[in-house]
């Protein structure tokens, strides 16, 4: 225990000045995690380096490490079942991102910059916000300075709590609404938002997406329009089905949480994923499609053509935009520029033709472009930021 305790200040010593070596890193999670280190004895080898931080930067870098070396333990294990693949496994090659909120090293010793590359430009992450546009046309800006409440014409009371997320009242005079009128809730890159709706289904938004949905959902079925990509946590009632359409792809549920991808640019075309309930999937396009998906089952769509059905999906990759991470899995380098160019609302340009390499690893979203470029130097994926363009190579 005494010559883990001496290795691991003198590893601790050398993360905490950002002179840590990307094996050094990877011994000391290790370290870390095998000897289930906890707050109080990671809190004892700090007051003996000679590094400071404020005790609020200290708990939450203290408590990344914690949680980095536990993702380091539980990808090691994977590890171990499956054969080797070229990936980039963000979490284990310690470049400070997981490990450290903000990049704490760059803030604790700017002018040291073994493995964060100066930056001269940057583009900063996305935020919560988006555009709801009411049945008149009118248009109002959703965002943190948005008011507390909204009555539109219907009389229809909608709430923004201090989150700043909207929530759509149901509404008692059905009268007034004749016929059927739809609000539209739009999200432009860099941008996230999360929407309640009248009957108490919960809405995410992704980047560049748009949701449109009924005031008041009055008919048989509850039915919205989705583009772009959301996750629906939708409230039980039998006897009204609620049913997603997207471009040409139906999806009907009772009651359950699941994922759609309907981005223009998806390269595995429209994909549905399923994390629990039941749901059944038509296409306007295959006649002949009706596929029901059980928990952890993904299919996808594209070019008039459904796949076999996926199952044990890890969920938690597809949904992790939504608790505000880059996760990829075996992600094909155009499908991470994708993600990075829609949350960053940067064009992205290939200067030359990419590897085909698959990147797996996991980073915090709010985290700026600059940080996330620099992991993809390690897999040999160049970039440099110009303006509101990524510049993308291979040398």
């Amino acid at each position: 225990m005494e010559n883990y305790k001496k290795n691991s200040q003198e590893l601790l010593e050398k993360y905490f000045k950002n002179q840590i070596s990307k094996e050094e890193f990877s011994l000391l999670m290790q370290e870390i995690a095998q000897n289930t280190i906890d707050y109080q004895s990671l809190d004892g080898l700090w007051e003996n380096s000679s590094t400071k931080l404020s005790n609020h930067n200290k708990e939450k870098l203290f408590a990344s490490i914690l949680q980095n070396a536990k993702t380091v333990s539980e990808k090691r294990q994977m590890r171990t079942k499956r054969s080797k693949r070229n990936t980039l496994l963000l979490s284990t090659l310690g470049i400070f991102i997981v490990a450290i909120v903000g990049v704490f090293l760059f803030q604790i010793n700017k002018k040291q910059t073994k493995f964060l590359a100066t930056i001269h430009a940057d583009l900063l992450p996305g935020t919560n916000a988006s555009v709801l546009t009411s049945p008149n046309g009118k248009v109002i800006q959703l965002n943190a300075t948005a008011p507390t409440s909204i009555v539109d014409e219907y009389d229809s009371i909608v709430n923004l709590p201090k989150d700043g997320w909207i929530k759509f009242l149901p509404i008692n005079n059905l009268s007034k609404i004749q016929p059927t009128v739809y609000n539209t809730i739009t999200t432009q890159n860099a941008n996230t938002y999360k929407v309640t709706l009248p009957d108490g289904t919960i809405v995410w938004l992704n980047a560049s997406s748009k949701l449109q949905f009924p005031v008041v959902f009055k008919e048989k079925n509850r039915e919205v329009n989705l583009s772009g990509e959301g996750y629906f946590e939708v409230t039980k009632d039998a006897k009204h089905p609620f049913i997603v359409h997207t471009s040409h792809q139906n999806v009907e549920v009772l009651g359950t949480h699941f994922n759609i991808n309907a981005y223009d640019n998806n390269p595995d075309g429209i994909t549905t994923t399923l994390l629990s309930g039941k749901i059944k999937l038509t296409d306007n396009n295959i006649k002949s499609l009706s596929a029901i998906l059980l928990p952890s089952n993904q299919i996808s769509i594209q070019h008039n053509q459904a796949s076999a059905i996926r199952e044990n999906i890890d969920t938690t990759i597809v949904v992790a935009w939504k608790n505000g991470l880059f996760s990829f899995d075996n992600t094909p380098i155009h499908e991470v520029f994708g993600q990075i160019g829609r949350w960053y609302n940067a064009k992205i340009i290939f200067k030359d033709p990419l590897p085909n390499k698959l990147i797996t690893g996991q980073i915090y979203r709010n985290t700026k472009a600059s940080e996330v470029l620099e992991l993809l130097k390690y897999e040999g994926i160049h970039s440099k930021i110009e303006g509101n363009s990524i510049i993308v190579s291979t040398h």
